[in-house]
Parts: C-alpha cells; structure tokens; sequence
C-alpha cells in the first residue's frame, strides 16, 4: 500500500475542526484505491483543497472517483514511515 503525506501549506496553517463522517468515507475511498493516509493528514488535505476555494471546508462530493481525485491533488507519496506523518 502507498504510503501518502500532506503537500505543505503555502499559507499559515488553521485550527482543527471537526469532520467526522467525512474522514471516515475520505479514508474508505483512499483505502479502498490502495492509499494509506492517517486520519489528521485526510482532514488537513480536505480543509487544505477547501481553502484554494477560500473555503474553510466543502461538502465531499457525491461521487468516490471525484472525491478521490480531489484528495490526490493535495497528497504526496513519501518513501518511507520516517516521512509518513506530518
């Protein structure tokens, strides 16, 4: 399984908030696609794809394929667990 990290902020990082549900089906979908991301680093890159869109976080979209591509764009694979969180 790959092993995935957050791609650093380009902005000043914002306090943790509650997502629930939505991390619980972002994690199924990127499990599912063979990705292995900590549940903190999901939240992070959702609110890090909601903020390109000066939001602070969006509804997941309906569909598992375009929620995955949206979570993708802001994850980078890393070699090893040394890199795997943070």
């Amino acid at each position: 399984m790959q092993k995935m990290k957050l791609r650093p902020l380009a902005a000043e990082d914002e306090p943790p908030f509650e997502v629930g549900a939505h991390v619980d089906r972002m994690e199924r979908c990127l499990r599912a696609a063979g990705y292995d991301v900590p549940r903190p680093v999901i939240a992070d890159a959702w609110r890090q794809y909601s903020g390109r869109w000066c939001a602070s976080w969006f509804e997941p979209p309906e569909s598992d394929s375009e929620l995955l591509g949206q979570l993708l764009g802001e994850l980078v694979a890393v070699d090893g667990p040394e890199e795997f969180i943070g």
